[in-house]
This record gives structure tokens, sequence and C-alpha cells, in this order.
């Protein structure tokens, strides 16, 4: 189900209707829903440049969906606050079943420490995107348990990300698409040490 601008108020009561719903996105200018509402079924979501609500509305919302599986959230403003607290959320295992994240639009508030920190414990990586964020060396260690199992990763932007780094990723993920492959192949030649 996708929703875009317009009748906020009802929004609320239409996703209480709907609470066994598998995949869910929001875009830009809605209402964040009320922490209240749970979403025990969601497996996908997608919080792209919502605005209202503030962020940690958002935060506690996506917190009550803790079925879910693939994670893509993105700010319009630049927000650096929500870093320690998505941190211990997925240290208290909210989302267990979590192994697609993409934080792209909000990485840059994420240390290098606290993206080592959420690949240390979830529990399987499919999808990993951080681009233009501090990914770097101990983020690394952490990715590589998952090699067997990625199947797309994006550190577009990674200033810390190294060519041996991507090398690495190359040769020892066997899942990952050829679309990630050649990303990633085009990066090794960028000028990177």
């Amino acid at each position: 189900m996708e929703f875009s601008d317009g009748r906020e108020k009802s929004l609320g009561d239409m996703i209480y209707r709907h609470r066994y719903l598998t995949q869910l996105v929001f875009l830009t200018n809605l209402e964040t829903p009320s922490s209240t509402i749970t979403l025990p079924t969601l497996r996908t979501l997608s919080l792209v440049c919502s605005q209202y609500g503030g962020v940690n509305r958002q935060l506690e919302f996506v917190s009550g969906c803790p079925a879910l599986e693939y994670l893509t959230w993105g700010l319009c403003s630049k927000v650096r606050f929500i870093a320690k607290d998505f941190v211990r959320l997925v240290e208290a295992s909210t989302w267990p079943k979590l192994e697609g994240l993409n934080l792209s639009e909000v990485g840059y508030g994420f240390s290098d420490a606290d993206i080592a920190s959420i690949l240390e414990v979830m529990p399987r990586v499919v999808c990993f995107n951080m681009s233009s964020s501090t990914f770097g060396s101990l983020s690394f260690q952490r990715l590589r348990p998952y090699f067997s199992t990625l199947k797309k990763v994006n550190l577009d932007g990674c200033e810390q990300v190294t060519k041996a780094m991507l090398l690495e990723i190359l040769s020892f993920c066997p899942q990952l698409s050829q679309k990630c492959r050649t990303r990633l192949a085009r990066m090794t030649n960028d000028g990177r040490q």
C-alpha cells in the first residue's frame, strides 16, 4: 500500500483498520501515524521524506513494527539525533527478522561504530545501504560475516571505504546482484586507496 500527499487526518484510522499489512510506503508530507499504532505483520516499510510528526515520533512508529524484514528510512531534513536511539532499538532486537536496511538518507548521523553495532546484531544481512555515511573499517569487519547472504550493498559516497574493501566484497560475496557488482567495480576505479 502506498500513500502520498492527502488525507492525513484519516491515515491513522485507515492504518489501524489494515494493521495486517505486510508492506507500507510513506511519501512526502504525510503525518507519521501515532506511535500507539502497531503493525505486527508489516515486513517492508519505506518511510521516505516524511516531514511531519518529528523524528522521535517516526522512530516510535517504526519500533511498533516488530516483524520488519526490510526498512528504508529517508528524511528530508538533516537530523543527526536519531542514530543512538536507532542503534539502541536494533541492539534490543526490536526487529529480530531485519535483513534489509537502507538508511542512505540519514546515514550521515551514524558513526562507523554505530553502523558496526547495527550490523553486529542483525540476524542476517541481504540488502544494506548506508551510502554517504561514515561506513569504515569497524563496519566492514561486522559486514564480513554476511558476505555469503549479501545480495545488495550500497556504499556510494562513503569516504572511508577503501579499494581493498570493495575488492574483498566483490571477491567473497557470491550472491551480489550484477548491478551491485558493476557499481562496486566502478568505485574501485575512482582513485581510492
